[in-house]
């Protein structure tokens, strides 16, 4: 299993509200999004 830098995959993208994939684990990807604006939880 290779790992995977978070803070570094973050950097390859800047577009917002865009899912990315950033590894695979048996058959679930693993996605990173990027959210602007407030959280409300």
């Amino acid at each position: 299993m290779e790992k995977i830098n978070l803070a570094q995959a973050f950097t390859t993208f800047s577009d917002y509200w865009s899912s990315r994939v950033a590894g695979e684990i048996n058959t679930s990807q693993i996605k990173l999004a990027k959210f602007k604006g407030k959280s409300h939880y």
